[in-house]
């Protein structure tokens, strides 16, 4: 119960002190809401570390408070890890793993790991080619509103999609 409150007083300084204009002491407290277990502060922190936000940029940060989410069924941290891996930001590149990754937020409902499943189907990254696959993800990220995943649906269904080969 404790330590609730203690998320609750530092998420909540957290943003008091990025309005009041401090990133810097907004990172204090979400680092410290993050080391009691609070995965929305966990994102929150690594954001920071991604974008040099009230620290110095550091994607190996980034990426083990994202993973440290993610440990937390979390769907951005699910999500932030498969694209770390996608790109090979803060860990080495690989698509196996990002495919995992994004597939487990996708499931949950990410309309953004949707599309990107989708892609990872539709130019085999990470899993074998397969347009059917690709199609389904597509159309459940533009359910979810993704504006993209509507776009490239036409060129797919156009004929004018880039495979990339």
């Amino acid at each position: 119960m404790y330590s609730k409150i203690k998320i609750c007083y530092h998420n909540y300084f957290a943003f008091i002190t990025v309005w009041l204009g401090s990133e810097e002491k907004s990172a204090k407290h979400f680092l410290e809401a993050a080391m009691l277990g609070s995965s929305f502060s966990q994102i929150m922190i690594g954001i920071r570390y991604d974008e040099g936000r009230g620290v110095n940029k550091n994607n190996e940060r980034s990426f083990y408070w994202f993973k440290e989410a993610a440990k937390r069924e979390n769907i951005h941290g699910l999500a932030n890890v498969g694209m770390s891996y996608y790109h090979g930001k803060g860990v080495s590149k690989d698509f196996k793993e990002a495919f995992i990754w994004v597939q487990k937020a996708a499931e949950k409902g990410d309309a953004e790991s949707q599309y990107n499943l989708g892609y990872m189907y539709a130019v085999g990254e990470g899993v074998g080619k397969d347009i059917n696959l690709a199609i389904k993800w597509f159309k459940k990220a533009k359910s979810n509103k993704f504006k993209k995943a509507a776009e490239i649906l036409d060129d797919i269904y156009k004929g004018t999609f880039c495979d990339i080969d």
